[in-house]
Formats: C-alpha cells, structure tokens, sequence
C-alpha cells in the first residue's frame, strides 16, 4: 500500500491504451506467416475499421444506464 491504508488505488483502463494496444496485436498478426496471406492482407486493410468498432462498442457501454460491474459483464 504505497499510499497508505486509507487511500484505495484503482486501475482504470483508458480506451487510448486499449487502442494501441489493439493495433499493436493486429499488427502482429499481419506479419505471422503461419498465417494464410489472404487473412494477412484483410487484417491490415481494416484495422481502422476494427479500431472504430471497438470505440463505438465503449461509447454504447457507457451510455448505458447500468452499474459498472453490468456494464462489463455484459462484454463478455
């Protein structure tokens, strides 16, 4: 508790942070030949498009009048 007892820390995820991270994973796919070129040269040409989904589905989860904890169990 490096703050002390009476200060609880809580990690917060970023959506900039999932993003990249996302692009970064996707951008490792593409350059995998294990993988077929034809899946290799979709993922590349519509990582942006995936990037938007994925913003657009955390902007949908927080309109949502739902406590957090419903909020995130219904992403699974």
């Amino acid at each position: 508790m490096p703050y002390g007892p009476r200060i609880l820390v809580e990690k917060i995820e970023c959506r900039n942070h999932i993003l990249r991270n996302y692009g970064q994973k996707l951008m490792a796919l593409t350059k995998k030949t294990s993988y077929p070129c034809y899946i290799r040269k979709f993922i590349r040409r519509n990582i942006i498009r995936f990037r938007t989904a994925i913003t657009k589905s955390i902007q949908h989860r927080k309109k949502l009048n739902q406590s957090l904890y419903e909020q995130t169990e219904g992403i699974y």
